[in-house]
């Protein structure tokens, strides 16, 4: 492995690893659209797919937060398996709007991360949880 000089920083990888992520890059911002859809919750049909980060079993939505958590949201943290707590939040949201929903479950495995944004998403549980739907971790 050898460290590559990339504008802004420094590629610890595989000139081809790098160039592989920049494709990766340039195609999720082309079919990036307006209202900041991430295309990588669309097929290739331009469908939603839906939440990667919700799944819903019966009565129980499960949000997956794994990797570091960051407060920056961007389509490549799903590539690097970074969760954002906007991501989280909106998983959240999307769960406490389906009726069909009566328990949201968090389900983390993260080494932690930023603390930007934390105590915000924390304050945005407990009110959902204390008022909306019960929240367990």
């Amino acid at each position: 492995m050898s460290i590559t000089f990339v504008k802004k920083g420094f590629w610890a990888g595989t000139v081809e690893s790098l160039y592989e992520v920049l494709e990766k890059q340039q195609l999720i911002s082309e079919k990036m659209n307006s209202d900041t859809k991430l295309a990588i919750f669309q097929d290739e049909e331009d469908n939603e797919v839906g939440n990667p980060y919700l799944s819903v079993v019966g009565p129980v939505a499960i949000v997956d937060i794994t990797g570091p958590l960051v407060n920056t949201d961007s389509p490549l943290n799903y590539l690097f398996g970074l969760t954002s707590y906007p991501a989280i939040k909106d998983a959240i949201i999307e769960a406490t709007n389906d009726n069909s929903v009566k328990e949201i479950v968090l389900n983390i495995d993260s080494p932690g991360g930023t603390a930007n944004g934390a105590f915000e998403l924390a304050r945005f549980i407990r009110d959902i949880s204390d008022n909306v739907k019960p929240i367990k971790a």
